[in-house]
């Protein structure tokens, strides 16, 4: 439900406290504090302190505190205290504290205190 989020299919959706942030075929998702930051062909999309950070086809996928960060053909997938961090033909793939990190076809992929496997 994008009704009070800027709406879908818009240049940005912005939540800040927010339960869902959801954004499909927008420029930027930007979500802080919410439970769910989802973009699908976004330029990036970022969350703060969220409980899930999804990017499909997007630029950047961002989660810091998240429990889980994933991204599929993005540039860069990063994940900050994350539960698990994952990229599919990304270009790199980063998870610091994170229970896992997965990059596959992946220009590069970096766990710290982590099980990091690079398929």
């Amino acid at each position: 439900d994008c009704s009070n989020q800027g709406g879908c299919n818009s240049g940005s959706v912005t939540g800040t406290g927010a339960g869902s942030v959801t954004g499909t075929g927008a420029g930027s998702v930007t979500g802080t504090g919410a439970g769910s930051v989802t973009g699908t062909g976004a330029g990036s999309v970022t969350g703060t302190g969220a409980g899930s950070v999804t990017g499909t086809g997007a630029g950047s996928v961002t989660g810091t505190g998240a429990g889980s960060v994933t991204g599929t053909g993005a540039g860069s997938v990063t994940g900050t205290g994350a539960g698990s961090v994952t990229g599919t033909g990304a270009g790199s793939v980063t998870g610091t504290g994170a229970g896992s990190v997965t990059g596959t076809g992946a220009g590069s992929v970096t766990g710290t205190g982590t099980n990091g496997t690079n398929k």
